[in-house]
């Protein structure tokens, strides 16, 4: 049956057996349902005119056609290939370089392992690619509140190569520009950043190499504010497995909100004026894996596995622990 159908099904069985609402995942069902298909304006009044009590509070959400409070919680173990109800797979550029593997693993009997070396080729744009994309319908928007669980580590040769771009996960917005939050890897040093247009922040380091701190015109307009540990230091992914947990919003209206921990410890609050002003639409999408620019000499390059496990996303802290 499809999605369409068993929302239209499951208002039909509502009005007439209310007991239904309060079955285990019906609004889960629902809300999933009506925020891919929307309900009409005529529906939504018809809807509101019901002498009829809500139940749950996502099915109050879906009835009104916004689904803003609403992203669909995922988990996925890594256990087998990725699901394409889940994941994309259209950015790995070299699915020979992607495997499931039993050595590396965190949680479970096994893990996710995305290869990039050297002689890999470059996509037309110029970069090296090989990642994984959460699902097009299953994207949440821009401006809502999302929670990611997952844990990863890297495996290789690591030769220092200044500040060349190496991206190991990204949320982004409908645009292209710059991710509005990144894991960064450039020099072989894990950091984290946020991005307010052209300005981008590092809020966290492994290292030295890059330092947190507010950009000076973001600082002295009041556009960014930054809570860290003390201090905000993450662990090293190359030296093992690395937990996160992250909590995000982004906010182009300075109602963002990015939260960080690592291996089960508060790394960095941050809040003010998220993402970029140019955009295409209202979603943001999450992506992980290996994504490096090309201006690196290949005797220089190095290579680098990424490991990654036991992902979780979903709108409330609860769908990650």
């Amino acid at each position: 049956m499809s999605q369409r159908r068993l929302a239209t099904a499951y208002l039909v069985c509502l009005a007439f057996l209310p007991i239904i609402a309060t079955a285990p995942g019906t609004s889960e069902v629902l809300a999933a349902s009506l925020c891919e298909h929307p309900v009409t304006e005529a529906t939504r009044q018809r809807l509101a005119s019901w002498d009829r009590p809500v139940v749950h509070a996502e099915i109050a959400t879906a009835w009104t056609g916004r689904c803003d409070n609403y992203c669909e919680p995922i988990v996925d173990m890594a256990e087998s290939w990725p699901s394409d109800h889940r994941w994309a797979t259209r950015s790995l550029a070299r699915r020979d370089r992607f495997a499931v593997r039993t050595d590396h693993v965190r949680q479970g009997t096994a893990a996710f392992a995305l290869d990039l070396r050297a002689e890999d080729e470059a996509w037309e744009e110029g970069k090296y690619k090989q990642e994984l994309r959460v699902a097009g319908n299953k994207r949440c928007r821009f401006g809502q509140e999302a929670w990611y669980s997952f844990s990863f580590r890297m495996d290789g040769d690591f030769p220092k190569t200044g500040s060349t771009r190496w991206i190991i996960g990204q949320w982004k917005e409908e645009t292209g520009e710059s991710p509005f939050l990144a894991q960064r890897f450039d020099d072989g040093v894990f950091h984290i950043t946020v991005q307010t247009n052209h300005e981008r922040t590092t809020i966290a380091s492994a290292g030295r190499r890059y330092k947190p701190g507010i950009p000076p015109a973001l600082r002295r307009a009041g556009l960014l504010r930054m809570t860290p540990a003390r201090p905000p230091r993450l662990p090293d992914p190359a030296k093992g497995w690395v937990d996160m947990r992250y909590r995000v919003k982004g906010g182009r209206d300075g109602t963002g909100l990015i939260e960080v921990w690592a291996n089960g410890r508060f790394i960095v609050r941050v809040t003010g004026k998220i993402g970029n002003d140019v955009f295409k639409g209202p979603t943001q999408y999450f992506k992980i894996g290996h994504y490096r620019n090309v201006d690196v000499p290949r005797n220089r390059f190095g290579h680098g596995t990424f490991h990654f496990d036991r992902f979780r996303r979903g709108p409330r802290r609860a769908d990650v622990d």
